[in-house]
């Protein structure tokens, strides 16, 4: 594709995402939601691009990205370490905590498939697209879904995916309400605004075994049989009395057997 081209159809991409005007030259201050839009858009039209620049979260002008101007690269830390990627992914040990994300609906890009269109296939998976589709406010919907992920991987609930969210995939009740594994989820948005809540539930199944110091210590409560554990009290210890009883009554027989015959 011709450069001046490309040039031109990303300044009047990035002045749509932006909301104003915008020269090649002048640096941008995009939104996550904003650069996965961008990065969508120029893989869906072939356009060349510094993808760090993309991932990061320093400002850069279309110039920049486009490579055009190299002196003013911004350095490799702030190009390829988003945000969330500080952020500890999930694992083992117990990550606790909670992270909130607000996102304008307005920052979505426009679909007349969502199915098709690169930035809703990247970041929802078929379900969540047919989910959001059936919601009164489409958008809104899948606003709301972006900031849950976003929340997600802010928690650490999981690692921030290196291209698109789709690779994490929310579930609904059957209640309508939102669900993650490991971890509490609320969604609440209006036509304009989405926000959206994590908070980490429990470390998961992979969490460590316990020193063999604790695990060789038994707890008093397992000496009684595990099917005495869930009756009442009163006749939990009624059948506890009752074992202890037929051992003695057994012990005595026995001693009566051995001395009398």
């Amino acid at each position: 594709m011709d450069t001046n081209m490309s040039v031109d159809q990303t300044v009047a991409y990035v002045s749509r995402l932006v909301g104003d005007p915008i020269s090649p030259e002048q640096p941008v201050a995009l939104r996550s939601l904003q650069r996965a839009a961008l990065s969508s858009w120029v893989r869906q039209n072939n356009i060349s691009i510094r993808s760090g620049l993309i991932n990061g979260s320093t400002p850069f002008s279309v110039r920049q990205l486009l490579g055009m101007d190299a002196d003013s690269e911004p350095s490799v830390a702030s190009a390829i370490t988003p945000a969330s990627a500080a952020i500890p992914a999930a694992s083992g040990a117990a990550v606790g905590g909670m992270a909130i994300d607000i996102e304008e609906v307005a920052n979505l890009p426009a679909a007349a498939d969502y199915r098709e269109h690169p930035f809703y296939v990247d970041n929802f998976t078929g379900a969540e697209i047919a989910h959001c589709v059936r919601q009164r406010n489409e958008l809104a919907s899948f606003c709301g879904l972006w900031a849950a992920k976003e929340a997600i991987v802010k928690a650490g609930l999981a690692p921030a995916p290196a291209s698109g969210l789709s690779a994490i995939e929310l579930a609904w009740d059957a209640a309508g309400r939102p669900l993650y594994p490991s971890g509490l989820i609320s969604i609440s948005h209006t036509d304009t605004v989405a926000v959206a809540v994590c908070l980490v539930q429990h470390a998961g199944p992979s969490s460590p075994q316990a020193p063999r110091s604790q695990k060789a210590l038994t707890p008093a409560a397992m000496i009684i049989p595990a099917d005495t554990q869930a009756l009442p009290a009163n006749r939990r210890a009624s059948k506890v009395a009752a074992v202890v009883l037929l051992l003695v009554v057994g012990a005595i027989v026995g001693f009566v057997a051995r001395n009398v015959f």
